[in-house]
């Protein structure tokens, strides 16, 4: 054997037979899955994330609590009742007839009292003796803070403390008035004493 056959008979037994398996993976051309952080994952429109946690001196404080104080002028504005024609200056308290112990509130100007809806004193409990819209009217005079009953419109007569009501006259307090079926007692707020006026209330 010549030199040339032995060196190539030494190579070939000294050097590993790759052997190639079906679907086996090339090692030198894989690339290493780990070496690669994960993706992150993605929040879709339904998934909620857990609120930031609070650190630091503000973690322990409680919600804090405004508290609403009225001013005076709203104090003011609370205690004064009022009505369509501004704060009350008396009442017709029912004492008889359809509506008994219910009353009604008076206020600065001609008060008409009626049954119907356009009535600014409506008495409406059933009284069909009542005119609809003006059986009469209280009128109470701011300026001279004097109180006045006058027929009204219709043709029923109103009554007081048993007199017909013929001509404008004053009232003073306590007067029983009855108009229809129906007896009232007048019960006066303002007067020489007292006027929401001369406290300081606007009208």
């Amino acid at each position: 054997m010549s030199r040339d056959q032995d060196d190539m008979r030494n190579s070939f037994f000294s050097r590993p037979t790759e052997i190639h398996r079906p679907g086996a993976r090339d090692e030198s051309t894989v690339t290493n899955d780990r070496a690669y952080p994960a993706t992150a994952p993605t929040v879709g429109p339904g998934d909620t994330q857990p609120p930031p946690k609070v650190t630091g001196n503000n973690s322990n404080r409680e919600p804090a609590t405004r508290l609403h104080r009225p001013t005076f002028a709203q104090e003011g504005a609370q205690a004064a009742p009022v009505t369509d024609a501004g704060p009350v200056t008396g009442w017709l308290v029912v004492v008889n007839g359809p509506g008994r112990g219910q009353a009604r509130a008076l206020g600065y100007g001609v008060n008409n009292i009626g049954r119907g809806n356009d009535a600014r004193v409506c008495l409406d409990f059933g009284d069909d003796e009542i005119s609809r819209s003006a059986h009469c009217a209280v009128i109470y005079d701011g300026r001279n803070r004097k109180f006045f009953i006058q027929q009204g419109s219709g043709s029923n007569l109103a009554y007081v403390d048993g007199a017909p009501v013929l001509s404008p006259r004053p009232l003073t307090g306590g007067e029983r008035i009855d108009i229809g079926r129906t007896g009232l007692r007048f019960v006066p707020l303002c007067g020489d004493d007292f006027d929401w006026a001369a406290e300081g209330e606007t009208r």
